[in-house]
């Protein structure tokens, strides 16, 4: 296990705080640089004009260390291969990341080994189609940047109008359902299911832009026996068709009825924002006993995830209007919590935020998951005037 890690992506602190609990010396470069952050880790922060060409010149400013990616950066293997070239990578290699982030690759996969995958395509659907699509971008990150479209939608805008074909996107069909997602460990003695935890999406309170941006998880999901099976068969094809060793998410539509294959729909080879999940789910008294997740993989210590007796959530406060948040406006926000409920993400303050930006995470745990669910969406509910919202809850049934 390193002595020291550099952290670097589009928010690391959840990342961060997984090493620091396992004796890790951390740096880290996000676009946050959030208060929470600074307390455990040497943090430079990257202005999201220069993200993520300027990380290579940024990381510089750091001590020597090993470094790892968070959420954002596989969608820039040059900038990975940048930062390699000064510095030991662990984590999934450039070359990799090109092959198991391309969708198309994944759909060939699906196809050879009879996994469900929604139907993909580069041109835009047929206009006789009268069902709904996605339109995604390939350097999808968070579920920013989808928009949803109809077939004709598609077709119309390549005469100029609002959604239309490009080099940088493709077309997915959607499916409703929940969104969920699989977290695994691989290593040269095969693939491990951690866990499957039910994503939370902003939903239309925040305009199209990010209708379909991450909003949190709520997990671990209690599988039957065959879903456990499927989900388990999911990441053991994927790690061994694009060689994958360590940490990595799986996102998937969750099947509908028991022994029903989940519909896969990304690969995210990194620490995920839902892995923080299994770091909180703690015993009764509050106290981990298991070690933290990055420390066992970075120890190479396979992590023990499966019979742990309580639940965690978390979910993110996205701005619906332009406003200031304020050391007043976050002691509003904690006024809605209770005992052992917390914040995380927490702004360096004063400072505005744009609508439809994140504002801060809210971290809950209880015994069950239906009961950390039921509180994530009254928390959702009871602050939503903060954010200058009436009143709507984080949806489940968008992609992330």
């Amino acid at each position: 296990m390193p002595a020291r890690l550099l952290i670097v992506g589009a928010s690391a602190r959840a990342a961060a705080q997984s090493a620091h609990r396992a004796g890790i010396a951390v740096s880290a470069i996000d676009l946050f640089a959030d208060q929470d952050l600074c307390k455990i880790a040497e943090v430079v922060s990257c202005p999201a004009h220069d993200y993520p060409q300027a990380l290579p010149a940024l990381a510089a400013r750091l001590p020597a260390s090993p470094f790892c990616y968070v959420g954002g950066l596989e969608n820039h293997p040059e900038v990975v291969a940048e930062l390699q070239a000064t510095r030991p990578l662990l984590g999934v290699p450039p070359a990799t990341l090109r092959r198991c982030r391309d969708p198309f690759q994944l759909l060939k996969l699906a196809q050879r080994e009879g996994l469900s995958v929604p139907e993909t395509r580069y041109d835009p659907p047929d206009p006789a189609d009268d069902a709904s699509w996605l339109r995604k971008p390939f350097a999808s990150s968070g579920g920013l940047g989808m928009q949803l479209c109809c077939s004709a939608d598609s077709v119309a805008s390549q005469a100029g109008q609002a959604i239309g074909v490009s080099s940088r996107h493709y077309f997915q069909r959607y499916q409703p359902g929940t969104v969920c997602a699989g977290s695994y460990w691989a290593d040269a003695n095969g693939c491990r299911l951690l866990g499957v935890s039910h994503q939370l999406t902003v939903g239309a309170r925040c305009g199209a832009a990010a209708q379909f941006a991450y909003a949190g998880s709520v997990g671990p999901l209690v599988l039957d026996p065959a879903d456990a099976q499927a989900w388990d068969t999911l990441g053991r094809c994927v790690a061994h068709h694009f060689l994958l060793e360590g940490l990595f998410g799986i996102d998937a539509i969750c099947a509908s009825a028991p022994g029903v294959a989940p519909m896969m729909l990304e690969v995210n080879p990194r620490y995920t924002a839902s892995m923080e999940l299994w770091d909180l789910v703690s015993s009764p008294s509050g106290q981990p006993e298991w070690p933290p997740l990055m420390g066992a993989w970075l120890g190479a210590t396979r992590p023990e995830v499966s019979g742990r007796p309580r639940a965690a959530g978390k979910f993110i406060l996205y701005a619906q209007r332009s406003q200031s948040i304020t050391p007043q406006w976050l002691a509003q926000l904690r006024e809605h919590l209770r005992a052992g409920e917390r914040l995380a993400d927490i702004p360096r303050v004063p400072l505005g935020i744009a609508a439809g930006r994140p504002i801060t995470t809210v971290i809950v745990t209880g015994r069950s998951y239906q009961s950390v669910l039921a509180r994530v969406q009254a928390l959702a509910r009871e602050t939503e005037s903060l954010t200058g919202g009436v009143g709507e809850r984080p949806s489940s049934g968008s992609r992330s």
